[in-house]
């Protein structure tokens, strides 16, 4: 058994809540203990989380412990002040331990230190590397709470990549919440007492869950805007093929809207059967921008094509409208419509445009009944948001509480490596980003969520005629890893089957 003991009771609920994530990622058992007497077996270890070094009368009967010290740059006076968290940052980056370069957000001293004292009964692991503050502040997305002004000078009201603490210390790259457990697991396996880590994938290394937000389903809409981009192909990339070209499939797709470039859901959807896998459609139910409403929830077209993603084992789930991050009455009504259509009534969403308000449109999330959100990362840059590549369960710092429902990261989307404004990458520096995070994640038996748009398959757009091939290569090259590869709804199913397993074997 694994023992924790925690000094700062001012803020033992949000302490706690990493330590939660901590051991429900190791998937060992563990207790909280105050200054009560416990009974101790030769296999127990104690980790305290201290300030001062102050412990309690048990702390002598372990014969293994680790010894984290709490820096208070995080729990303190001004903790959920504005700035708080951005002024008590000093990021070190130094090689702690087996030459691992470890990163720091918060220490009260110059010097990161390890320590291992050790005698004939006795071993101790003692450091002032405060990862339990940084696992908090990258999973609440704390700096995006306290300094949520930055979004006003956003295009779209979202909080910047370029605005983190992660992309200004040059670490948007790594997943350090992962680091950070992976580094306390290796002091705890050090001790040699048998504790074993759970693989959540069984056989398989890590998971990749395949996401498709589906904005729209037509390309096509009228006679005059057809006319309009057929001419912007002849003058302004001077292809009179493609003039030709988009004309003739405007005509097709009015004969049957099936020849529509757009309407490719089922191929999407057949290219991954092919392999084996399966993916997540978020579908639109309704919205009140011009950047919503491309297609009818309604429309029997769209409730066939739905039926068709859930008969074949794909998820159907929600692709939340522009405005409803921040409108619970609109999510309720959106909800509501694809509630009436999708046969599941267990599914996941993502936002429009990747808007979100943290902690507010979880809340949304948890209160539609949504199984889970797959949003969080950024528009403008590849990396880890929250610096975790496994799903969680989010924690409110403004209610003080953690909520049922699941967030699964986003690592990549299609639009952030081929977007001019955004990471503006090459084809083949695009597959070789999604590559190297597909690594990255293998490494920490993580979770790769990706997302690729159906309508980037489009063969006539500048931009995308080459992309469509980025996205098959990085089936075949997951095809290729010990991956399981499915939807976002199927890796929660995973994960909490898992769960109910190992509480059968507790008792």
């Amino acid at each position: 058994m694994i023992y924790i003991y925690i000094q700062n009771k001012r803020y033992l609920k949000n302490i706690r809540y990493v330590f939660d994530i901590i051991f429900f990622n190791l998937g060992l058992k563990y207790e909280y203990i105050n200054d009560d007497e416990v009974n101790v077996n030769e296999e127990d270890i104690l980790i305290t989380y201290t300030f001062d070094n102050t412990k309690g009368e048990f702390y002598n009967l372990f014969k293994n412990h680790i010894d984290l010290k709490d820096s208070l740059r995080l729990f303190n006076d001004d903790y959920y002040m504005n700035d708080s968290s951005i002024n008590n940052i000093d990021v070190k980056k130094v090689d702690l331990y087996k030459n691992n370069e470890i990163i720091s957000l918060f220490c009260d001293e110059k010097e990161l230190y390890l320590n291992i004292l050790q005698d004939n009964e006795n071993t101790i692991y003692n450091t002032n590397f405060d990862f339990i503050s940084d696992i908090f502040f990258m999973l609440t997305r704390y700096e995006e709470v306290i300094n949520n002004k930055v979004v006003e000078n956003e295009t779209h009201n979202r909080f910047s990549a370029l605005e983190s603490v992660a992309f200004k210390n040059n670490f948007l790259n790594r997943p350090i919440v992962n680091e950070d457990i992976d580094f306390l697991w290796e002091l705890i396996n050090n001790f040699n007492l048998g504790y074993e880590r759970k693989e959540w994938w069984g056989e398989q290394k890590f998971a990749v869950c395949l996401t498709h937000d589906v904005d729209k389903v037509f390309k096509y809409l009228n006679f005059k805007s057809e006319i309009r981009n057929s001419m912007r192909y002849l003058i302004k990339e001077r292809s009179l093929y493609k003039c030709i070209k988009n004309f003739i499939l405007y005509i097709q797709s009015k004969l049957n809207y099936k020849n529509d470039p757009y309407w490719n859901i089922e191929d999407i959807l057949n290219l991954e059967k092919q392999k084996g896998f399966k993916s997540s459609f978020y579908f639109m139910s309704g919205g009140t921008s011009k950047l919503d409403n491309y297609y009818n929830i309604n429309d029997p077209r769209i409730k066939g094509l739905i039926k068709v993603v859930e008969e074949n084992g794909f998820e159907a789930g929600y692709h939340a409208s522009f405005n409803s991050y921040n409108d619970i009455s609109l999510m309720k009504e959106e909800k509501q419509r694809l509630d009436n259509i999708i046969s599941s009534k267990e599914y996941g969403c993502r936002q429009h445009y990747l808007r979100f308000s943290t902690p507010n449109t979880w809340n949304q999330h948890e209160q539609v009944g949504l199984k889970y959100d797959a949003t969080l990362g950024y528009a403008d840059r590849q990396g880890f948001r929250c610096g975790y590549c496994f799903p969680f369960k989010p924690y409110d710092i403004v209610n003080n509480e953690v909520l049922s429902i699941w967030e699964i990261p986003l690592i990549i989307m299609d639009g952030t490596l081929a977007g001019s404004n955004y990471s503006n990458l090459s084809v083949e520096e695009g597959i070789a980003e999604i590559k190297e995070y597909i690594k990255i994640i293998e490494k920490h038996k993580g979770v790769f969520n990706i997302l690729w748009h159906n309508s980037s398959f489009d063969q006539l757009n500048s931009v995308w005629n080459l992309w469509k091939n980025v996205y098959e290569d990085t089936l075949d090259y997951v095809s290729c890893k010990d991956a399981l590869v499915t939807s976002g709804l199927e890796v929660l199913q995973n994960i909490e089957e898992k769960c109910v397993s190992k509480e059968k074997e507790l008792v």
